[in-house]
């Protein structure tokens, strides 16, 4: 939902992110007492999706949960795509939901894409949505790009799908591409 009400969801969800995400000793265990705090101060119709990942540059690595949120890419620098589903259901839903984390290696060219919803839903003037597939096609045209290069060519790809048409929810693209060792 939009307004008022998802604001404040989200700002109460912002709060416990930055409150605890630096003691966390894992994802998956952050992650389910995230669900269970907003499980008891939310109304029983209210929920929010959320993908939480943690970048260790030393090692290499991007560990991950996601909670019921788009299912972003990783684009291995051999050009194959895989789709990042580890985690559970949307925050809010059950007081005890379950929750895994997975951890990938990145490649030296590997690039990780992770988006909101507004992306995939942004409308053309005959209500067409851009959808997943014209992502994907967008974004394995531009393999090989710099991050900052690869969220201009979707945000063009975005503004001439919609055209003149307003966007009626967020967009939200964050690209992380490892360059060297």
């Amino acid at each position: 939902g939009k307004g008022i009400s998802a604001a404040l969801l989200m700002s109460n969800l912002q709060a416990m992110l930055r409150g605890q995400a630096p003691l966390a000793d894992s994802c998956s265990l952050f992650i389910q007492q995230c669900n269970r705090q907003l499980f008891h101060c939310t109304p029983l119709n209210k929920f929010a999706t959320l993908f939480y990942g943690v970048l260790d540059k030393a090692q290499h690595t991007f560990t991950y949960c996601n909670a019921g949120h788009e299912r972003p890419y990783l684009f291995k620098a051999d050009r194959s795509v895989q789709r990042m589903r580890t985690g559970g259901l949307a925050l809010g839903v059950l007081p005890e939901a379950d929750y895994r984390h997975e951890t990938v290696n990145l490649a030296k060219g590997d690039t990780l894409v992770m988006f909101s919803d507004g992306v995939t839903d942004v409308l053309d003037h005959q209500e067409e949505s851009f959808g997943e597939d014209r992502l994907l096609a967008v974004l394995e045209e531009g393999h090989g790009q710099s991050a900052a290069q690869l969220i201009g060519t979707v945000t063009a790809a975005l503004d001439e799908h919609a055209g003149d048409e307003p966007a009626f929810d967020d967009l939200t693209l964050v690209v992380v591409r490892r360059n060297g060792d």
